[in-house]
């Protein structure tokens, strides 16, 4: 994902509001590049989400995946 898909995951969110992918996925990418707003879009995608273990998990695989990878030493 890159700060790019920001824009679009946002409009797409305004569009179709209750698309909990899309909602997932732009506080993913908000979670990597606009950490201010994290805590705003967490509690908006939560409302929107049906089922806030799922929610809970991805947030936690995906810091937990970044935590877990390999540095590459040139």
């Amino acid at each position: 994902m890159t700060e790019s898909d920001l824009k679009i995951l946002e409009s797409e969110s305004e569009k179709m509001p209750y698309a909990q992918s899309i909602r997932a996925l732009y506080l993913f990418g908000i979670n990597l590049y606009k950490t201010e707003n994290y805590k705003e879009n967490l509690s908006k995608t939560a409302a929107y989400t049906t089922d806030k273990k799922i929610l809970y998990q991805f947030i936690n695989f995906q810091k937990n995946t970044q935590k877990d990878e390999p540095q590459v030493q040139e």
